[in-house]
């Protein structure tokens, strides 16, 4: 018998982590089964149509630790697959969630920040000296400066948004309702800044690093667009 497989694209679990449980538990209706997690989505197995819910929850787990998966299988939680710190389960849509109140929520987000912030923070400084050593050093070494910059800087700015978009989740349990508003806005406002030094500025460091940075941030939206617009295109 030939098992068929396929693979779905996530939306991102920081920006859309309900979307995608949300999908998975529509395929699994049409027999289509998370079978464990692939690069940037999940590879499902067709099989029999049952009603599975999904969610995820985040925790560094030491290994061995079957304390924490047997508490979920209790609960009436299947683990599906883990990747990293990231763990999927399905149940049965009768079954309690895993986050009963604002608390657990809250907690639940900060286990996702912790790997997404020393992440970040070790990138921005690496970045930031990049792009000094590229306008300080002679001919010889700026090219490779120059592209080490640029690649840093596209990498960065994507984990800068997963890691701002994390805490904005973390923010709306916490009803800080004015940070989520203003954390929304803050890649715009880079675009934003970035276009007016690419004007006003004849520093060539800063203006590459601007149209970098547009870039970077271009690239997200576009990747977010297509994902929702595909995701509406299957539904429709």
């Amino acid at each position: 018998m030939i098992v068929k497989k396929k693979y779905i694209m996530s939306n991102g679990l920081a920006f859309s982590e309900q979307k995608d449980m949300t999908r998975l538990h529509e395929l699994s209706k049409q027999g289509w089964h998370v079978k464990k997690f692939s690069f940037l989505g999940y590879t499902l197995e067709k099989g029999t149509e049952k009603d599975w819910i999904y969610e995820i929850d985040y925790r560094i787990l030491e290994d061995g630790d079957d304390e924490y998966l047997e508490l979920f299988n209790q609960a009436g939680w299947s683990h599906v697959d883990s990747q990293a710190n990231i763990h999927l389960f399905k149940a049965a849509p009768e079954t309690k969630s895993l986050y009963t109140d604002d608390a657990t929520h809250v907690e639940k987000y900060k286990s996702s920040l912790k790997p997404l912030q020393i992440t970040t923070i070790s990138f921005i400084p690496i970045t930031l000296l990049s792009w000094y050593l590229y306008d300080q050093t002679t001919q010889i070494l700026q090219l490779f400066l120059l592209i080490l910059s640029i690649l840093l800087t596209v990498l960065t700015i994507p984990l800068a948004w997963t890691t701002l978009a994390a805490t904005s989740n973390k923010w709306k349990v916490e009803q800080k309702n004015s940070l989520v508003t203003f954390s929304k806005w803050i890649p715009y406002l880079i675009v934003l800044l970035a276009v007016i030094t690419l004007f006003l500025f004849e520093s060539q460091p800063l203006r590459i690093l601007s149209a970098a940075c547009i870039g970077g941030i271009g690239c997200v939206l576009l990747i977010y667009a297509t994902m929702s617009l595909l995701h509406k295109i299957r539904k429709a």
